[in-house]
Order: structure tokens, then C-alpha cells, then sequence
């Protein structure tokens, strides 16, 4: 993608070339050049940060269910406890076997997103040296690599906030006391599905 990103590089330097001669004024190839130096320095770090950032990621999730779930045989016991809804919340088994299904299907879907995580952050990746050969251009293409690190800052996030919310969710139902309680963690549950379109919107302005 090195090789991608030069060519284009190379034809934004060229397009502001013209620019200046057409304007007969120097701002156009004094923000290329500018952008050469940010492309320069984006590409030379920027694998590196992102890689940083999902190491980071990785381990505040990892602490977060620990503190939320504690060792793997505790999580396994406290998940099935949940699943049953075993608080004494005086459902009956039709409302219990309704919630005990949407927290399973919360579960499918939080492992296929996360699946889809896994498999972008190495597209996001390659595509940085791409995305920072848009700062060579005008204020359009100099957009492209603002886009891509909001996409890649809200798809390392989503890990710790899902689990945090899921964490949450999961307290509320095996703490819960009433139907209240259990309708209140479910939702908990439901909303970390759409925590990652929340991120991307949310970084969005950046």
C-alpha cells in the first residue's frame, strides 16, 4: 500500500502544481509540500500507534470482565445463572425463556461484530498510507485520513465500551429483583450492540 499511496501522492503534487500555476499564487505547492511532511510523518507512525492503541484496547477489556466476571470457571457460572434469571424476579418461564433468548442473540451478535473488528483493523491498517497521501491535495482529499483514524478510534473502542456495557447489563439482571430490574438490564444488554454506530457518530465532527 506504500506504492499506492506514493502514486497518489504523487498525482495530488502534480494537481497542485497546476493550481498554482492557474491561481499565480504559491498557497497551493506550499500546502502540498506541507502535506508531504504530515504524510511522511502519518505513514512512519501511524501502523505503529494504531497497533498500540488495539494492545491497550485488548488489555482494558480484558480487566474489565475479569473485575466484572472474575476467573473463566466464575464467569461460565455466573452467565448460566444469569441466562436462567435465578434472582427469584417471579417471571414467569415464558418471560424468563423470552429475555434468556435476547441475551443470547445480544451474544451472536456482539461475537460477529467483533469478528468484523478484528478483520477491519488490519484493512484500516494497510489503508493509513493511502489516507495520509490525501494530505498532499486540497482541504477535500486532506478529509480522507481524518475519516479513516475516526473509523479506526471508534472500532478499537468498541471492545472496552461493549464490555463495559455488557458487564453493566449483566450486574443489573443478576442483581435485579423484579421485572424492572430484569427489563432495565436487558436493554443495558441490547444497547451495547448499537455502541459501535454511537462511536462513529460520536468521533464524527473530529
Amino acid at each position: 500500500m506504500l506504492g499506492i499511496g506514493a502514486v497518489i501522492a504523487i498525482l495530488l503534487l502534480m494537481l497542485q502544481a497546476i493550481r498554482t500555476i492557474v491561481l499565480r499564487r504559491g498557497t497551493p505547492l506550499l500546502e502540498a509540500l506541507e502535506g508531504l511532511a504530515r504524510m511522511a510523518v502519518i505513514t512512519a507512525l501511524g501502523v505503529a500507534l494504531l497497533n498500540a492503541l488495539a494492545v491497550a484496547s485488548d488489555a482494558l477489556t480484558t480487566e474489565i470482565m475479569e473485575l466484572a466476571f472474575g476467573n473463566r470457571d466464575e464467569l461460565v457460572d455466573r452467565l448460566g445463572a444469569v441466562l436462567v434469571l435465578d434472582g427469584g424476579t417471579g417471571l414467569t418461564w415464558t418471560a424468563v425463556l423470552l429475555f434468556s433468548l435476547i441475551a443470547f442473540l445480544v451474544g451472536l451478535v456482539q461475537g460477529a461484530l467483533l469478528f468484523v473488528r478484528q478483520a477491519a483493523i488490519p484493512i484500516q491498517a494497510m489503508l493509513i498510507p493511502i489516507a495520509a497521501a490525501g494530505q498532499v491535495g486540497s482541504s477535500g482529499s486532506r478529509q480522507w485520513s481524518v475519516r479513516l483514524w475516526t473509523s479506526i478510534v471508534a472500532l478499537i473502542a468498541y471492545k472496552p465500551m461493549a464490555a463495559l456495557i455488557i458487564a453493566v447489563g449483566f450486574a443489573e439482571l443478576e442483581g435485579g429483583n423484579d421485572i424492572a430490574d430484569v427489563i432495565r438490564g436487558v436493554v443495558t444488554l441490547v444497547l451495547s450492540v448499537i455502541a459501535l454506530p454511537a462511536l462513529i457518530r460520536l468521533l464524527n465532527p473530529i
